[in-house]
């Protein structure tokens, strides 16, 4: 524009192409230099009639692309910063969705508008819009969806793009440094699909793809993600993926992209979220920049051809199984050593601490936990035929050592390449990498000599080897062995079970990254040391799961002695209020907290709500403490307790602080998965939990009831003898928004 001004007349059109940001080599770069140069031209014309933005080539562009809203968005923002400098009305023709230059569509409303304000008074353009004035014809309803025969006509002819011909390694290069030469549907879901499987061994699939996918994505096209959609469209791809897998076998290859998109369809339908959003949840700022659940129809889900009502059979099973923390007593002292040395540097990898730290934690609990083996294995031998075998040795560090030592090497091992995470893989999985290593009991006859093995002195501390040094590193595991391992964590991750009558033996999704028997045993040991090493009490906010844990447990104990025994029939008012002191404790979850009233919120930042947790965690801590209370009073043992020492004037004196950290350990004996952080995981699907619905309004799991009954409470484990007690159930698969002193209650424990 090389003059400022051509007259107060004149009308101005910037046209704007919106399709420029799909290009991945450059697009984005186009699309904000069309934003620059509209700021530019507002500021060089001085003097005008009227101004109108549109863009063009709408008809290829869908109205549901987050690039193309996010355009729209900026130049809102654009013209809505200009207006007050400009003596001139700027206008936005946003509502033109099928505006082409090329077939000649709604270009004739455009020239009607600009008709009608060459005609007008300068006056009467200032206060009139002419999108009210010249209206588009309603918009025509969706055109129905595209048959399968059509579909797999579109997937053949786009096979033979340029895109579709790349290698998947060449397509993410590409894709990453902008390179592709288009993007479209078909483009995004390659994309998904090659992003999930780097990431289907991991432990949350599809978040952890969005997460990767996103990354990649922004290096496209910056600062337009939309997470929801991303989130969304993996979920479909994952779903499709597993029931490829349950009928071949195995999940897709990487190569076989073309083959999948085949026999998945539906998936080029560009708007498969439409029977599930509506616009105006979808296309929120929440939905943007976190993941939404739908609001017309639950989210579609894998079922298992093979068990039509399996789900039945799993939460029975899960509910009656009970804790499996109790070590076989059976299994050989080396098997035994095996299995806690891999708990061990499993647990060093997830809490990403040094080993040796992690290792003097837990030779004293192995030290306690062979003893007990022992001793029950002595006494099983004693009163069992005179011909029965002692299994359990005395404990020797040595040969601790040794294991840990030599599985140490071995995940050392493991290539990075094979996707095989030691924090996310079981024992047995593991095994199947080195069968010279895990099967073999004797292997420490390479390194030590008998005589030294089986030592006093090697008892009682470490020793070095007398034959051969321990290796650092093991040779790598064969691919084949890798493919095997991988199968079986596969196979461990996605099995389901066979029938709703047989008893289930196998892991299912409900129960895949639950911790095996050593992990959760020593999780439980060492969660009462961090309670009996626990100094900030009054701390708002707990800093780590265990402490949520013990928060909840040390308000209900609270309760249940200042109440007492349960005599004059008061057991279910005692157990409201036992309830109503859990949702007390995981009050910083369920309540925003106010940043004038938080007096401690520079020590204690603010943490964020997850209503969803807040009602998960209470009750299945109050469901665990009224178990346990039952069959022994917490109320009788802290008063017989106590009874010889004089009363303090301190609420919690050291000897209440001890004696309630040791009424914990016995708790966490009984009910040792509540040290699991990822229990929800049997419960709560990660696409319900991990929402931003779940964060802001209690939601109901899909996967494993929990209690369901509300009841109105004062909140201080006390209730009105006039207030009625207030249930309502909630369904399955309904959410409901729990606010103020609102309390989920389990029915069977009142």
């Amino acid at each position: 524009m090389s003059q400022k001004s051509i007259g107060p007349d004149a009308l101005y059109l910037f046209v704007i192409d919106p399709t420029a940001i799909f290009n991945p080599s450059g697009g984005t770069q186009r699309a904000h230099h069309a934003i620059e140069g509209l700021k530019l031209a507002l500021k060089r014309i001085d003097d005008a009639k009227y101004l109108a933005v549109v863009f063009t080539k709408r008809d290829q562009t869908g109205r549901d692309d987050p690039r193309v809203e996010e355009q729209i968005s900026q130049v809102k923002d654009v013209l809505n910063e200009y207006r007050p400098e400009v003596s001139y009305p700027c206008e936005l023709y946003d509502d033109l969705e099928q505006l082409s230059g090329v077939t000649g569509a709604q270009t004739d409303l455009l020239l009607t508008r600009l008709a009608r304000v060459a005609k007008m008074e300068d006056k009467l353009v200032q206060n009139t819009s002419m999108k009210k004035e010249a209206l588009p014809p309603p918009p025509k309803l969706n055109p129905p969806k595209l048959s399968r025969e059509e579909l797999l006509q579109k997937i053949e002819s786009s096979s033979k793009d340029v895109n579709s011909l790349l290698d998947p390694d060449e397509f993410i290069r590409r894709m990453i440094s902008g390179e592709l030469q288009k993007w479209d549907h078909r483009s995004h879901l390659r994309a998904g699909f090659l992003t999930l499987t780097e990431c289907i061994l991991k432990e949350s699939v599809v978040f952890d793809t969005a997460d990767l996918l996103l990354e990649r994505l922004n290096y496209m096209f910056p600062n337009i993600s939309h997470r929801t959609l991303t989130v969304f469209l993996l979920h479909q791809i994952y779903l499709a993926m597993l029931s490829f897998r349950e009928k071949t076998g195995s999940f897709p290859a990487r190569e076989k992209f073309n083959e999948f998109l085949s026999e998945n369809p539906d998936l080029m339908h560009a708007r498969s979220w439409d029977p599930y959003y509506s616009e105006d949840v979808l296309f929120s700022p929440a939905a943007k920049g976190s993941w939404k659940l739908p609001d017309l129809q639950p989210l579609p889900q894998f079922m298992s051809r093979r068990a039509g009502s399996q789900q039945k059979a799993t939460q029975s099973h899960e509910k009656n199984k009970g804790d499996q923390t109790q070590i076989a007593p059976g299994n050989r002292t080396p098997e035994i050593l095996k299995r806690f040395a891999f708990a061990t540097l499993k647990t060093m990898k997830l809490a990403n601490r040094r080993r040796a730290a992690v290792i003097n934690e837990t030779m004293p609990v192995l030290q306690s936990q062979i003893m007990r083996l022992r001793a029950a294995s002595l006494t099983s031998s004693s009163s069992s035929s005179a011909n029965s075998t002692r299994s359990i040795d005395a404990y020797s560090e040595t040969q601790v050592s040794f294991w840990v030592q030599m599985l140490h090497a071995a995940i050392e091992s493991v290539p990075m390449s094979s996707g095989l995470d030691i924090r996310s893989l079981n024992f047995e999985s593991f095994r199947i990498l080195f069968p010279e290593l895990l099967p073999a009991d004797d292997i420490w006859k390479q390194h030590y000599t008998e005589k030294l093995w089986a030592s006093i002195e090697g008892r009682t501390r470490t020793v070095l080897p007398d034959l051969k040094p321990l290796p650092n590193v093991l040779q790598a595991p064969s691919q084949s062995r890798v493919q095997q391992a991988v199968a079986s964590t596969l196979d461990g991750k996605y099995s389901y079970y066979k029938s709703d009558t047989s008893s289930p033996s196998s892991p299912s999704l409900y129960s895949h990254g639950r911790p095996g028997a050593e992990e959760l045993f020593l999780k439980m040991c060492w969660a009462a040391k961090e309670v009996g090493e626990y100094v900030d009490s009054n701390s708002p906010i707990p800093s780590t799961h265990v402490m949520l844990i013990y928060r909840i447990f040390n308000r209900m104990l609270d309760t249940k002695i200042q109440h007492g025994s349960d005599d004059n029939g008061e057991g279910r008012r005692r157990t409201v209020s036992l309830s109503s002191a859990a949702w007390d404790a995981v009050s910083f979850l369920h309540q925003q907290q106010d940043h004038q009233q938080e007096h401690q919120e520079e020590h204690h930042p603010q943490t964020q709500q997850n209503f969803t947790a807040a009602v998960f965690w209470s009750r299945i801590v109050l469901r665990a403490f009224i178990e346990t209370d039952s069959s022994s009073p917490y109320h009788s043992k802290f008063t017989s307790s106590l009874s010889s020492s004089a009363p303090t004037p301190h609420a919690t004196s050291p000897q209440e602080e001890a004696l309630r950290a040791q009424f914990f350990e016995q708790f966490l004996q009984g009910n040792p998965r509540l040290c699991w952080e990822g229990l929800w995981r049997m419960y709560y699907s990660d696409e319900l939990w991990r929402s931003e619905d779940a964060r802001v309004m209690y939601v109901a799991p899909d996967r494993m009831a929990v209690p369901a009954y509300v009841v109105m409470g004062t909140g201080d484990g006390k209730k009105d003898k006039d207030r009625e007690d207030v249930e309502v159930r909630l369904e399955e698969g309904q959410d409901a928004v729990l606010e103020g002193e609102w309390e989920v209650v389990d029915e069977e424990g009142l």
